[in-house]
């Protein structure tokens, strides 16, 4: 494919790569209109999201620097859209994911890494009048659901068991209202989970009361949470547990963590190419952000923004099959003569 027509192709392409892979600097905010003030509100709403995943805070508001940053959020927005779905309008908003980490770490507030925070599985056991359930394969899927919501507002990886037979085996609702912790650790071993949250929940008069547990690294840490509303108390009861979490792992970042670099992708022959070596850097960990910012003979430049460290996504690109580096990027003088050189070289195809 000539040069030219790739280039056109590419550009034409870059508007509905906005709203592609999910990030962690991505919200969704209902909305009633696309007024300009209930969209302010939005955005100060998605961001304080925001700031909850990466700071495990449950009221980032309280925090003085955090407070600033909440009183011009539009200063962060790098796109916005709505989304007309079943449930209502929704604004979408995409955050400078380095812009928001930079102001942090200039203020030294303690970041929880995404690479920090453990897989999760959820053992809870629903007491409706003396049934004792499990959560679990098809038991009380919106309550389920309610958890996966809260727990993905704050960034924590979280699933439930199967409860087929080998589980049901395992572990009975008497184990967790006991709080027996040998048979719900076993249990979890199967889903290669490195943490294991365990929830008593039952009706009390006119609300609910909610014992947890997390068991994580040899440590546990338990609260207890009581709400008249059943879906707010679960949510309330992940957003304690994470605030938890947070405040033991949280770390101010290096501000090298933060920042971008360009990485040169040779040996790409045509559009499928392009579309399979961006969809590759967009999916890798750490990545906030995949930028192409020239096009060439056969060789693409993409910027990557990250929320990591560098080292660390360069590593995660030379274990992988899909690209190869070439070790000598000096010796790669551009073919237009007036680009940037790249920071890193790569080849497409192995």
């Amino acid at each position: 494919m000539g040069k030219r027509l790739l280039c056109l192709l590419l550009l034409c392409l870059f508007p509905a790569l906005g709203f592609g892979a999910s990030s962690m600097f991505d919200a969704r905010v209902a909305v009633d209109s696309q007024s300009a003030d209930e969209r302010d509100d939005a955005t100060r709403e998605g961001l304080r999201g925001i700031l909850v995943r990466l700071t495990g805070l449950e009221v980032p508001e309280q925090h003085p620097d955090l407070s600033s940053l909440l009183g011009d959020p539009g200063r962060f927005v790098q796109r916005y859209g709505y989304d007309d779905t079943d449930d209502g309008l929704e604004l979408m908003v995409r955050f400078d994911g380095p812009a928001i980490q930079g102001r942090l770490v200039e203020a030294e507030v303690p970041i929880w890494s995404v690479d920090a925070r453990p897989r999760t599985i959820a053992w809870v056991a629903m007491d409706r009048g003396g049934d004792r359930r499990i959560l679990g394969g098809d038991e009380s899927g919106e309550l389920q659901d309610v958890l996966r919501r809260a727990s993905s507002a704050a960034g924590l990886p979280l699933l439930f068991p199967l409860m087929d037979l080998e589980d049901q085996r395992a572990v009975s609702s008497s184990d967790i209202w006991g709080g027996f912790r040998g048979p719900v650790v076993d249990a979890s071993e199967r889903y290669d989970a490195e943490a294991v949250l365990v929830g008593r929940v039952a009706r009390r008069g006119d609300g609910w009361r909610m014992r947890w547990a997390m068991f994580w690294e040899g440590d546990s840490h338990e609260w207890t949470v009581e709400a008249p509303d059943l879906e707010a108390g679960l949510a309330d009861a992940v957003n304690q547990g994470v605030t938890q979490l947070a405040s033991l792992h949280a770390r101010v970042p290096d501000p090298d963590a933060v920042g971008s670099f360009t990485l040169r992708v040779q040996d790409i022959n045509d559009l499928r190419g392009y579309g399979e070596v961006a969809q590759y850097l967009a999916g890798l960990r750490d990545v906030d952000a995949v930028e192409p910012v020239r096009v060439g003979e056969r060789e693409v430049d993409f910027r990557l923004r990250i929320q990591g460290l560098t080292d660390r996504t360069l590593e995660r690109l030379r274990s992988g099959r899909m690209l190869t580096e070439v070790e000598d990027a000096s010796g790669n003088d551009d073919a237009d003569g007036d680009a940037l050189r790249p920071d890193y070289l790569f080849r497409f195809g192995g």
